[in-house]
Parts: C-alpha cells; structure tokens; sequence
C-alpha cells in the first residue's frame, strides 16, 4: 500500500502538469484566434469554449474520483 504522502505528491504533480498545460494551449492558441479569426468570431469561439467547459464539467461531477 502506498504511503499517503506519497500519494498526496503524485496528484499533486498531476494537478499542477494539468493546469500548467492548459494554460500554455491557451497562450498558444492566442496567434491562431488573432491570425485566422476576426474580432466578431472571438464571441462565438469564446461561447463554444465555455459551453464545452460547462459540458465537461458537469459531466465529471458524477463520476467518482
């Protein structure tokens, strides 16, 4: 059986790799929304992005951990 500390580390590196990975996709996409979508396009990329989020999320909230 694992250590509990040792277990508290691993989800902790978890966690901070998927935040951290996120947040860097977020920064890439940055030059494709400025690229290739218009000013009136970023409301609708930005609407689909937070509808996926409240999907994903609502839809975790069932699942055990």
């Amino acid at each position: 059986m694992k250590n509990k500390y040792q277990t508290l580390a691993g989800n902790t590196v978890k966690l901070g790799l998927g935040m951290f990975g996120s947040k860097l996709l977020v920064f890439l996409m940055v030059r494709f929304y400025t690229e290739y979508l218009s000013p009136a396009d970023y409301g609708t990329a930005d609407l689909i992005t937070q509808a996926a989020n409240t999907l994903f999320g609502a839809r975790r909230k069932g699942e055990p951990t």
